[in-house]
């Protein structure tokens, strides 16, 4: 019912997760158990087509939330449900596509541990091998099939420093989004730089660095100083920055 005004004022709008949330999951879904349901906290999938299309209608492209770092389970901390992209392919998980030091255990005798580089073990999860060529194929179909199948534009990858950036670039080159950025939460301009880099300068990024220091110390301190090119401007790179003023996560810390 608000896809019109909605449509006067943006072009772009970001929906939280829309998979089958895991009953451990507080929020809005940020832990999913079925990728390939798509009646979560959004409603049923048809209610979340219709959104997407009606979005669409009035100019507005939408990005999916991505959460591929961990995932929910079927019954117990070690199976899980089977992802059915249709013609994108079934993917039936195992305990082997779990990273080799998750602290579930699944996967302990063997895997690849954890590749993140920036607060890689989840807890409250299992955590995907994203060196494991079965999950890699698996998150290209879910990307495609969300394009494709649900008719989102483009993604927002949440989490990536639980896994190593670097598999962006090859899930956004398969997947060939309007837009995509990553959510790599770290204040320090250099390092989100680097993180951009590893993508091949493939996807942008949420500028952390300029949200603390223009917002929090600059604006919110009153020090008009931290303005002068603070974060991913600082480093040559605004072509790559998505500012924000505030997300689910910040608004209760500062």
């Amino acid at each position: 019912n608000q896809a019109s005004e909605i449509g006067n004022y943006f072009s772009l709008v970001w929906l939280p997760p829309s998979s089958k949330p895991s009953g451990i999951s507080s929020g809005l879904g940020y832990i999913a158990d079925d990728y390939s349901s798509q009646s979560g906290n959004l409603g049923l999938k048809t209610y979340l087509v219709n959104l997407i299309s009606a979005l669409h209608n009035n100019g507005v492209r939408v990005l999916a939330d991505v959460v591929i770092n961990h995932c929910g389970n079927y019954s117990n901390k070690c199976d899980f449900y089977t992802f059915n992209f249709g013609s994108y392919g079934t993917f039936s998980p195992t305990s082997a596509w779990i990273t080799s030091d998750d602290e579930g255990g699944c996967n302990s005798n063997g895997g690849n541990r954890d590749d993140g580089q920036h607060d890689a073990n989840y807890g409250a999860a299992r955590d995907w091998d994203h060196k494991n060529p079965n999950v890699q194929a698996m998150c290209r179909a879910y990307l495609k099939w969300l394009k494709g199948e649900m008719k989102y534009d483009g993604f927002r990858f949440d989490y990536v420093g639980g896994y190593h950036v670097s598999h962006i670039q090859d899930y956004v080159t398969a997947s060939k989004p309007y837009f995509s950025v990553i959510e790599y939460w770290d204040g320090g301009a250099a390092t989100l730089k680097t993180r951009i880099n590893e993508t091949d300068k493939n996807t942008l990024a949420f500028d952390f660095a300029n949200y603390y220091t223009a917002f929090r110390d600059g604006i919110g301190a009153g020090n008009y100083s931290k303005l002068i090119n603070p974060g991913l401007r600082g480093q040559g790179y605004s072509k790559y920055a998505v500012t924000f003023v505030d997300n689910h996560d910040t608004f209760n810390r500062y």
